[in-house]
């Protein structure tokens, strides 16, 4: 594993194994990943994984806790719903892995961001009802900045409150 880019390799690795990736996608997904989201910031997504307990560090490299399975288990569900907005399948992770990541330090345990991932899921599969709000989400959420910008479930609840509010207009 290279250095600094272990994080997002065990969620390569995922991402291949739940079939999100295209084979050739198998050696250049860290990178690409790395190149989408910003060399420097992939560092701050790993340093917050190590933070919250979502990975463990050992001598064989980082290792994915039980809330780390889980938080990886609902990013790469919300990069399978962004898939339909991107190209590649790592193009997905890295807007899903984006929008999970901590960037502003609000959680104290891995438990609670694996929750939160979760909850973002939830919020994404619930805009479905509305399938041209859900459209409309899944577009935002792979073009947003999320380090600089409100978090995913903020955005994702003034969606839905902006579609009720024309939903209800006459």
């Amino acid at each position: 594993m290279r250095k600094g880019l272990e994080f997002v390799e065990l969620l390569c690795k995922d991402a291949l194994k739940k079939g999100l990736l295209e084979p050739f996608e198998r050696e250049t997904c860290p990178q690409r990943v790395a190149a989408l989201i910003g060399y420097e910031w992939i560092w701050v997504a790993q340093y917050h994984a190590q933070r919250l307990g979502l990975v463990t560090s050992g001598e064989a490299g980082l290792k994915l806790t039980n809330s780390g399975r889980r938080y990886i288990d609902a990013l790469l569900e919300l990069a399978y719903m962004l898939k339909g907005e991107v190209e590649w399948g790592a193009e997905a992770v890295a807007a899903a892995l984006e929008a999970l990541t901590d960037w502003r330090a609000e959680f104290h345990s891995g438990e609670e961001m694996a929750k939160y991932a979760e909850l973002v899921v939830e919020e994404l599969r619930g805009l479905r009802r509305f399938p041209e709000t859900y459209k409309w989400a899944c577009s935002l959420m792979v073009r947003y900045d999320f380090k600089y910008m409100e978090s995913p479930l903020g955005l994702l609840k003034r969606i839905e409150a902006l579609t009720l509010n024309s939903e209800r207009t006459p």
